[in-house]
């Protein structure tokens, strides 16, 4: 019933993909590592592969691990919680999830199951030195993977002749005299950064910015499958009752009595999409209904399975103006030519050394992670063939100017 209700949903979730712990490691260099979690009703199972090491760790307390996740995730993700309490309880969690493995490199790729697919592992806390600790996203440069055989498509880009940008986005306030605007992406409240963002993007960028009553649902279909960036700046909404109903809120043409202006998951299931990278710029897109066998159903796996490699994505209500300024940061990293994992983790630490001390806290920088291909963004460089036509083209005239001059003295 699933597979022909979402065929390429299917075709993408359960293609056979074979490949060998060896095949992993040849696609490590030597500073990065991949670490997997496998849980069961008791125990939590850790393995951890770099190009020239394997080992396989099975804790016994996952138990008490849970207890301590859950209060973590309770207070992380809430601003006014106290941040030494979040750093001491992250702390714990490290010393649980990652301190067992021992010495770690500096690139890690993590893969997540269950519960722990809920947590930005940038967020815990490790300890340097007595009374010196530090964020792992300090330490650390850390992405998501579904699986590790990810890792081996992790060379294949989608070189594009040009790289656009589709930036999105919408104040909500149309029709309203005098919005409120809501200072967290939830809800569907107005917003007052949102607009402002995609602008910024896309002159960063280049391509095409559709605001307001233009970003619509009708003109995300219309244009996105030639783009290669896509950027959403929205509210989104998730529906645990009916996951594949979690959906970004755009703008509803009231001409079109066809797209109602959300986009939902399974719309996105059945979608063909060429885009190197979806950046998904509201509230809770990582977050969705835990299903067994398939992971969090949330709105960026919906892009995953339309055939975008990388998603950035949010595991909780986001601050409007914090996000803003995170993208303008991540996206001047990605102009740069950083992978995008490190164009993010770059983005948080200048955030974080700019922001004022209220916005310190992992609340305001912690929320977005950076899961698939990590290649940088690129673009497919000119034909060598154009470029020698061009060249024999301006000699050839350079020549002939060259002759006339000397004929006519």
């Amino acid at each position: 019933m699933f597979e022909q209700g979402f065929p390429e949903y299917f075709s993408t979730r359960y293609k056979e993909k074979k490949i060998t712990l060896s095949d992993v490691q040849n696609t490590l260099n030597p500073q990065a590592q991949i670490i997997q979690y496998i849980t069961t009703n008791e125990h939590l199972f850790i393995y951890s592969i770099t190009a020239d090491d394997i080992r396989f760790l099975k804790l016994d307390n996952k138990k008490e691990i849970d207890t301590q996740l859950a209060r973590f995730l309770n207070m992380v993700n809430n601003p006014t919680s106290d941040v030494e309490t979040v750093r001491k309880i992250g702390q714990d969690l490290f010393d649980q999830l990652l301190k067992p493995i021992g010495p770690m490199k500096e690139n890690l790729s993590i893969i997540t199951d269950d519960q722990l697919s809920r947590l930005p592992f940038e967020t815990l806390s490790m300890k340097d030195a007595p009374n010196q600790d530090r964020y792992l996203l300090e330490a650390y440069r850390i992405q998501y993977l579904n699986a590790a055989s990810d890792l081996s498509e992790m060379s294949i880009t989608k070189p594009m002749s040009k790289i656009d940008l589709l930036a999105m986005a919408t104040t909500y306030s149309a029709g309203v005299e005098t919005p409120i605007a809501d200072t967290m992406r939830a809800g569907l409240g107005p917003l007052k950064f949102t607009v402002e963002e995609a602008k910024n993007l896309s002159e960063t960028f280049g391509g095409t910015a559709l605001l307001n009553e233009k970003a619509t649902e009708a003109n995300f279909r219309k244009y996105a499958k030639e783009k290669g960036i896509l950027h959403i700046a929205s509210h989104g909404v998730v529906d645990n009752s009916q996951p594949l109903f979690s959906r970004l809120i755009l703008e509803k043409d009231p001409e079109d009595s066809v797209h109602d202006g959300n986009l939902f998951i399974h719309e996105l299931y059945n979608m063909s999409l060429n885009a190197q990278m979806a950046v998904l710029s509201a509230c809770n897109t990582a977050r969705g209904q835990l299903a067994s066998g398939e992971g969090i159903l949330n709105i960026g796996r919906g892009f995953f399975y339309a055939g975008v490699p990388a998603v950035v994505m949010s595991h909780w209500q986001v601050d409007d103006l914090s996000t803003s300024i995170l993208m303008k940061y991540f996206y001047e990293n990605l102009a740069e030519g950083l992978e995008k994992s490190k164009a993010l983790r770059e983005a948080k630490l200048r955030f974080i050394a700019e922001a004022s001390p209220n916005k310190k806290h992992p609340f305001y920088w912690g929320a977005f992670i950076s899961m698939g291909n990590d290649s940088p963004i690129v673009r497919k460089g000119p034909n060598s063939m154009v470029i020698i036509i061009g060249l024999t083209l301006v000699l050839s005239v350079i020549l002939l100017l060259r002759r006339r001059a000397t004929t006519t003295t």
